[in-house]
Parts: structure tokens; C-alpha cells; sequence
């Protein structure tokens, strides 16, 4: 699996494998699910079909693989660039090696598994996948407090890949047990297990899930927070990371600012400094030819005179 295929191909590729599954009637038997689910218009609007498409990763055991569904009011789209071929199960490493190779596999996760079948060559490939959900799944989130999802809240869960071991660590950190609603919600928005353990590993808990939830939406990440730390700034409250990251106090900011001789100022500043338009090139030029170095405060100054 280490040849990647022209866009064009990979394209022929997808439609071929759909076009084979339908062929042999494989598309009529997906359906059935959402038939079984049109007595409730929520449950239509999240289908439990879909595309799957699959193309070499960066390492031979590794593949990029994309999961693609669509319904009334509903739209998903995930991708993973380091996805384990061995997640993948029942697929053959060498599939389609030598030629086209139809192919049956499956993507388990705990509210259920993508079964997944369509055509490979060289790596690339796709075809049609169903959503099998676990009826235990919707039984130990009932057990645990969060509430019993109906069938198009799991799918969204499935999705998501939210799961038992996401609880687990806002439980670890002293979160909430969050309701079905917001389990979806935080889910949906990225608030993952690997997001939730990062940010906690980092020394950031914050006071609640929307908060959580809040800091996600506008890119306060484990990256982000990792290179304020290592720029000095540490220990910081949700309401200071929110307001840099929206002020524009991202990594390059902070990294030139530093470069023009204010190195771990008060964030605060930081934020000041860059709703005034003050940058590392304006620093320079007002620095110019001076003898005594201009504090911040003299900066921003300058450039609300309009120097």
C-alpha cells in the first residue's frame, strides 16, 4: 500500500466500488436500516449509511482513511491521516496489490461499527459502508447516568467516536456527568478523549464541559496552550486563553513580539499591544536609532498617534 494514486483514479476507484455494490444488490440491503427508522423523522435525518474512502498513509501500517454521511439537516465528515491498518478489520495489507480487490472490513467503536465494502487497487480506493449500532452501548450510557440515546443520537455518538473512555476522563478530572444533549454537543465539537486528556495533562480542567466545549470552538487546543507554556505563560484562566486566542495573540504573534525584545510580558499586554496594531515590524521601526529601549507601553503609544 505505498503507491498513491493520481486524484482521477482514486475518483474511478469509488465509483467503481459503489457501482460494483449496487450491482449485486448490496445498496438495497444498507438501506434497510433507514427504513426500519422511518417512523421518526430525527431518525431519518441520520442515516446509518455512508462513503468510505481509503488511500496510503505515511507509514506502511498506517493508511488515510475518511468516512463521509449525509441526511436531511445533517452532514459528517472524518478523516484520520493515521488511521492503524490494523483497526481495519478483516482487511488484507496486500488488497489490491496486484489489481482491483473487492473488500469487506469493519471500523468498530463503542456505539457501534462501520461495516465497510467496496474496491481497492494500489492502496486507493472506496466503496459503501453501513452503520451497525450496539444495543449494550445505549444500556451502559443509560446505566451511567447520561441517558438512553435513541438510534440517531448513537449514530451521531458513533460518529463522533465518543465513548465510555471519554466519561472515564471527565470523570477522572472532576467534570460533571454530562446529560445525552451535551455528550452529543461536546462530541460534535471536537471535545474528544484525546483532547480532553491533553488539555488536562497541561493543567488545564477549566470549571465545566461548555467551557470545554467553548474553548475547543475557538482553537484554545493542546497545541496552542503548549507553546504559551513554553513561552512563559502558564496557569493561565480560561477567560485569558479565550480572549489572546480571539485577539489574535496566536503562536507567531508571540514568537515576533519576542523577536522585537518583549519576551514574556503580561499576557494582558500581549492582547493590548495587538488590538492596537502594534507589531514586531512597527517595534523595529520606532526602535530605530533610538539609544534607550521603548517599554511596551511607550509602543502602543506611538502607534495610536499614528507614527
Amino acid at each position: 500500500m505505498n503507491q498513491i494514486q493520481p486524484t482521477a483514479r482514486r475518483t474511478q476507484l469509488r465509483v467503481a466500488g459503489a457501482s460494483i455494490l449496487a450491482a449485486i444488490g448490496v445498496c438495497a440491503t444498507l438501506l434497510r436500516p433507514l427504513a426500519a427508522a422511518s417512523k421518526n423523522a430525527d431518525e431519518q435525518s441520520v442515516p446509518l449509511t455512508g462513503q468510505w474512502a481509503i488511500d496510503p498513509g505515511e507509514s506502511r501500517d498506517q493508511v488515510r482513511f475518511t468516512l463521509k454521511a449525509s441526511g436531511r439537516g445533517f452532514s459528517m465528515s472524518w478523516s484520520s491521516s493515521g488511521t492503524p491498518v490494523r483497526k481495519l478489520e478483516g482487511l488484507d495489507p496486500e488488497a489490491g496489490s496486484r489489481g482491483s480487490s473487492q473488500v469487506e472490513f469493519r471500523l468498530r467503536r463503542e456505539a457501534g461499527s462501520f461495516v465497510c465494502r467496496g474496491v481497492i487497487e494500489n492502496g486507493s480506493g472506496g466503496g459503501i459502508f453501513t452503520l451497525e449500532l450496539d444495543p449494550s452501548f445505549a444500556s451502559e450510557l443509560e446505566r451511567r447516568g447520561v441517558g438512553r440515546p435513541s438510534l440517531a443520537q448513537q449514530a451521531k455518538l458513533a460518529y463522533a467516536d465518543a465513548g465510555f473512555d471519554l466519561l472515564d476522563e471527565l470523570k477522572k478530572q472532576g467534570f460533571e456527568t454530562p446529560t445525552l444533549e451535551t455528550f452529543i454537543r461536546m462530541a460534535q465539537h471536537g471535545v474528544s478523549l484525546g483532547y480532553v486528556r491533553s488539555m488536562g495533562m497541561l493543567g488545564y480542567h477549566f470549571g465545566s464541559i461548555a467551557q470545554l466545549v467553548t474553548a475547543r470552538d475557538h482553537g484554545v487546543d493542546p497545541v496552542y496552550v503548549g507553546a504559551l507554556r513554553a513561552a512563559g505563560y502558564r496557569d493561565l484562566t480560561f477567560d485569558q486563553l479565550l480572549r489572546a486566542r480571539d485577539h489574535g495573540v496566536d503562536l507567531n504573534y508571540v514568537a515576533a513580539m519576542g523577536r522585537a525584545g518583549f519576551h514574556e510580558v503580561p499576557l494582558d499586554d500581549l492582547i493590548r499591544a495587538r488590538d492596537h496594531g502594534v507589531d514586531e515590524s512597527f517595534v523595529r521601526r520606532v526602535q530605530d536609532g533610538r539609544r534607550d529601549r521603548l517599554s511596551l507601553d511607550e509602543v502602543i503609544r506611538l502607534r495610536d498617534r499614528g507614527y
